[in-house]
């Protein structure tokens, strides 16, 4: 889908909604940053704060989907996850259609989905820079590997995979029709060699990887950190990971390989981390670590996750550079994430597999994590 899609909404539209839809009236209305949606924080004297979401329309069309996202959010609020839950509207519903232009104020109008859910307190985990250390990481990974463990039973017959959900690793051959759209030289020869190693190992790796419910977007705008902990240099990590950190943001909910969220999970706080570049590697072994404290992973996960890593990374710097030319006035949010991007894409490029999973590996051995475990490190020639 086109990131162009994204609906025009005006703060009139959505005092609108909540006032004719929820039958609140908000006193302030403010937008929080997005990629394809319109989120808007509302404040009200009748209801504490929640969050009106604009669906864009592609990802509108699904009810099914939009049914299985409350039923999601509930199974892990009912299991001690901190995460938004969804608001009936006056009718009785989770969501309701209403039409937007889209993506321009004199476009045509499409039908978009509106929710209301509740806020989860506190700041987003890639703003609290003292936390960004190897305990943090550690409970991350702990964290992911719950999520997925609560989710296994899911039903996943409306989770499927949409063939033209570009964000999902195992659709990421739709990147080729897009790599002529970037536009630095070195960034496309790096996106076409990560593509072409990326498909070859998932072709012969495919049918041995874990698949699950993933939440498919966790980076680490999309954890948020309980409001006494932003900036605390002493937290104690013996706590539950679940009632440390808060998940936002289900759209990318999935039926898909379970690896796909652990490495978007790696990259993202490599992305944020203000460490130099060798400690950044170290990053993922403690996150793989933690996860492995509640989870196991088979070899080809294991393996891939170098893999699934990069693609990810290109998928951000690629779609990211399309979408910000086809944004009006552009998009400094996802103009950030870009060049955070390109920044690893290249680092990551210039050492080996072998290095990276090295790094790994020593750090899985420092939790008493040993060789059955051990992340292989088998190149390609292009990763020698």
């Amino acid at each position: 889908m086109s990131d162009s899609r994204r609906p025009f909404v005006t703060t009139e539209q959505v005092k609108d909604i909540l006032v004719s839809v929820y039958h609140h009236h908000p006193t302030t209305i403010t937008e929080l940053p997005s990629f394809m949606d319109r989120n808007f924080l509302v404040e009200s004297a009748t209801l504490d704060r929640c969050v009106l979401k604009v669906t864009n329309p592609d990802e509108s069309t699904n009810d099914g989907k939009l049914k299985a996202l409350v039923d999601v959010a509930l199974v892990l609020k009912n299991n001690g996850f901190l995460c938004p839950v969804h608001l009936p509207n006056i009718h009785g519903n989770m969501f309701t259609k209403r039409g937007f232009p889209v993506p321009l104020q004199d476009s045509p109008q499409e039908d978009c989905c509106v929710r209301l859910l509740t806020y989860l307190p506190g700041e987003p985990l890639d703003s609290c820079l003292p936390l960004h250390r190897k305990e943090t990481y550690f409970m991350l990974g702990v964290l992911l590997a719950e999520l997925h463990d609560v989710l296994k039973d899911f039903p996943t017959y409306c989770l499927q995979v949409e063939k033209d959900n570009r964000w999902i690793a195992e659709n990421a051959g739709i990147l080729e029709n897009y790599l002529l759209t970037t536009q630095e030289d070195d960034i496309r020869d790096i996106a076409r060699s990560v593509l072409e190693d990326f498909q070859s190992n998932l072709s012969a790796k495919h049918g041995s990887l874990q698949k699950g419910v993933i939440h498919g977007d966790l980076n680490l705008a999309n954890i948020i950190v309980k409001p006494q902990l932003p900036g605390s240099q002493l937290v104690d990590y013996r706590e539950d990971g679940k009632q440390l950190f808060g998940i936002i943001d289900f759209n990318e909910v999935c039926y898909t390989y379970r690896v796909a969220d652990i490495a978007q999970l790696i990259f993202g706080a490599m992305q944020k981390s203000k460490a130099g570049q060798q400690e950044v590697l170290r990053i993922g072994g403690h996150v793989i670590s933690g996860y492995l404290s509640i989870r196991a992973l088979g070899a080809s996960d294991l393996e891939m996750l170098y893999d699934f890593m990069l693609i990810y990374s290109c998928q951000i710097v690629v779609f990211g550079e399309h979408s910000i030319r086809q944004q009006k006035n552009g998009n400094t949010y996802i103009q950030g994430l870009v060049d955070g991007s390109k920044r690893w894409l290249r680092f990551l490029k210039s050492v080996s597999r072998k290095s990276v999973c090295g790094v790994w590996n020593d750090i899985l051995v420092d939790y008493g994590i040993h060789s059955t475990h051990a992340i292989q490190n088998r190149s390609s020639a292009n990763d020698a």
